[in-house]
C-alpha cells in the first residue's frame, strides 16, 4: 500500500463506511490525513438518525447531504457551529446561516411540519432563507398549521444578494404569499422551475403572485393551482410546461386560467390535475381553451387526470378539437394513453371490463 499514490487511495476510501473511515485516522499519519480529504466526504449523505453524524460533523470537511432535526438534546451547538460544508441540507431549525457562510450550500429542503402550532420561529427561519445567498434549489413543503405564524417578508430582506435560485417549490397558501413573492422577486433572473403546491388546496386571495411570475424571464416549468391573474404569465416566453391543480371550490379564477391557456402558444406540455370535486366540464373547458389558434399551437403532450369522472360523451368535444392541436402527439386521460395516429381510446364506465381483457380471460380459461 505504501507504493500506491494518494489519488488511488482516495478513490478506494470513498467506498468505506463512515466508522471505518474515521478509524483510518488512528492507523497512520498518511491514512489519517487522507481520511479527512474532501474527496472522500463530498458525496456522502447523513441523517440525524445516524449514530456517527456527530463525529462526522466535527471532523469531516464537507458532506453531500445532511438531514438534521431540531430540537435535539446536546446537538444544537454542534449543528450551528460545525465547519463541515454541506451541499444539500434538510433541516427543521436555524442551521442555514452557518452553512451559508461555509459557501457550499446549493440545495435546501425545509421541513416545517415538526414545528408546533404556536412556534413563532418559523418566520425567523424563512427570513433567514430569504436572505441566504447562493441557493439553487429550495423546497418548502409547509404544513397548513404553520402558515398563520409566518410574518410578512419584504423584498429588502433578501435583495442584498444576487439572484441564484433555479428551482423553487413551496406550498401556496394565503399566509405564505409574502415569502413566495419575495423569492420570486429576488430570483427573477435565474428561476427556471416554479412549483407552488397548495398545502390545503384553497385558492389564494391575493393577485400579487401572478404578475411576479410574469417577470421570471427564464421560467420553463410552472406548477400551481388556479391563481388569480394567471394570464400575466403569458409574458414568460420560455414557459413550455404547465401543471394546473384544480379543486371544486376554485371556480373564481377559471376565466383567468382560460385566458392564459388561449394565449400560451409556446406550451409543449400541459397537465390538468383534479384535486377533488372539480367538475369535469371545468377540466375540459381549460383544455379546449388551447385550441383557439391552431396554426400557432406547439402543444405536444396533454395529461388530464379528473379522478375518473370523464364520460365518453364529455370527451367528444376534445376529440373533435384535436385537429386544432396539430403538434399534439401524446394524450393521457385518467391513465389511458392515446398516441396520435391510432384509434381514439374508449373509456369504460366504472366496473366495466375492457373487451381485450375479456378476450384474454377467455383464451386463458380451462376447456
Amino acid at each position: 500500500m505504501d507504493h500506491l499514490p494518494d489519488d488511488v487511495l482516495l478513490m478506494a476510501m470513498q467506498y468505506l463506511d463512515v466508522p471505518d473511515l474515521l478509524a483510518c485516522r488512528i492507523v497512520c499519519k498518511r491514512l489519517g490525513d487522507l481520511a479527512l480529504h474532501p474527496d472522500v466526504w463530498r458525496r456522502r449523505r447523513l441523517s440525524h438518525t445516524d449514530p456517527w453524524v456527530c463525529p462526522a460533523l466535527r471532523l469531516a470537511p464537507c458532506l453531500g447531504e445532511v438531514h438534521l432535526k431540531l430540537p435535539a438534546a446536546g446537538r444544537h451547538s454542534l449543528y450551528t457551529a460545525t465547519r463541515c460544508a454541506v451541499a444539500a441540507l434538510r433541516l427543521t431549525a436555524l442551521v442555514v446561516r452557518g452553512q451559508e457562510a461555509l459557501g457550499r450550500l446549493k440545495r435546501l429542503h425545509l421541513d416545517l411540519g415538526f414545528y408546533g402550532r404556536l412556534d413563532p420561529s418559523v418566520s425567523v427561519l424563512l427570513a433567514t432563507v430569504a436572505s441566504s445567498a447562493g441557493l439553487q434549489t429550495l423546497v418548502v413543503p409547509v404544513a397548513p398549521h404553520c402558515a398563520a405564524f409566518i410574518a410578512s417578508l419584504h423584498v429588502s430582506t433578501a435583495s442584498a444578494h444576487a439572484s441564484s435560485l433555479q428551482h423553487f417549490r413551496c406550498g401556496l397558501g394565503r399566509h405564505l404569499e409574502p415569502f413566495i413573492n419575495c423569492m420570486l422577486t429576488v430570483h427573477t433572473s435565474t428561476l427556471r422551475v416554479v412549483e407552488l403546491v397548495n398545502p390545503d388546496f384553497i385558492a389564494p386571495r391575493s393577485a400579487a403572485t401572478a404578475p411576479l411570475l410574469a417577470g421570471v424571464t427564464n421560467l420553463c416549468k410552472l406548477e400551481c393551482g388556479l391563481v388569480p391573474g394567471l394570464q400575466a404569465a403569458l409574458a414568460c416566453g420560455s414557459l413550455s410546461e404547465v401543471t394546473l391543480w384544480v379543486r371544486g371550490e376554485m371556480p373564481d379564477y377559471v376565466a383567468d386560467a382560460k385566458m392564459f391557456l388561449r394565449g400560451a402558444h409556446q406550451l409543449r406540455a400541459l397537465q390538468y390535475r383534479d384535486v377533488v370535486n372539480a367538475p369535469a366540464n371545468v377540466g375540459l373547458s381549460l383544455v379546449l381553451a388551447l385550441t383557439g389558434q391552431p396554426d400557432r399551437s406547439q402543444l405536444a403532450s396533454l395529461v388530464v387526470d379528473n379522478d375518473g369522472d370523464f364520460e365518453d360523451s364529455q370527451l367528444e368535444p376534445l376529440y373533435e378539437a384535436l385537429p386544432s392541436l396539430p403538434a399534439l402527439r401524446h394524450i393521457e386521460m385518467n391513465g389511458e394513453v392515446y398516441v396520435r395516429g391510432h384509434a381514439k381510446p374508449h373509456y369504460p364506465r366504472e366496473g366495466a371490463v375492457p373487451a381485450d381483457s375479456q378476450a384474454a380471460a377467455s383464451h386463458g380459461a380451462a376447456p
